[in-house]
């Protein structure tokens, strides 16, 4: 895929950024051209980080925003979309880190509503997500409620709140 100058991506680190300008960098002996990225963010924009992504690893790395109907279908699908979890942690974090990389959004809200679920049940007996489980959750929910904050024009705790309404939490 090609993404052009000020075109906002979604990094499978998490993340939403905007492509702030191509560059062609000397490695090894070769030229390879670079998608540099800087954090997009409808409260900030932080300009001190750039992030480089070699143009032939793009379509690896990075995705396209979804559009306004993709992102209201994603949130309707919430209600519907099946929670899924191991016992073990490390069986837990490669099924939940193969459906995060996979990049698909669908796949990243089956890790979301999973662990918002879990976080749910365990708070109810006053206790709380392991580090690990909190920290998945963490990164997960500010990438996907950012984007849907920028595709959709609304603030962060708005998409927050609908998101844990539409899930039952």
């Amino acid at each position: 895929m090609c993404f052009n100058i000020n075109d906002k991506v979604v990094h499978s680190n998490g993340g939403v950024f905007i492509v702030n300008s191509m560059k062609t960098m000397n490695c090894c002996g070769s030229d390879i051209n670079y998608y540099c990225l800087k954090p997009y963010s409808i409260e900030t924009k932080d300009d001190s980080l750039v992030v480089y992504v070699p143009e032939g690893k793009a379509d690896d790395l990075l995705r396209p925003l979804l559009n306004e109907k993709e992102a209201m279908e994603l949130i309707a699908n919430l209600k519907t979309i099946e929670a899924i979890w191991f016992s073990d942690v490390k069986e837990r974090m490669n099924k939940f880190g193969e459906l995060y990389k996979s990049g698909n959004p669908s796949n990243i809200c089956v890790v979301l509503k999973s662990l918002y679920l879990q976080q749910k049940k365990l708070q109810e007996e006053n206790r709380y997500l392991n580090l690990i489980d909190y920290d998945y959750l963490k990164k997960i929910k500010k990438g996907l409620e950012q984007e849907l904050a920028i595709v959709l024009n609304k603030q962060v705790d708005e998409i927050e709140e609908y998101i844990l309404k539409t899930i039952g939490c």
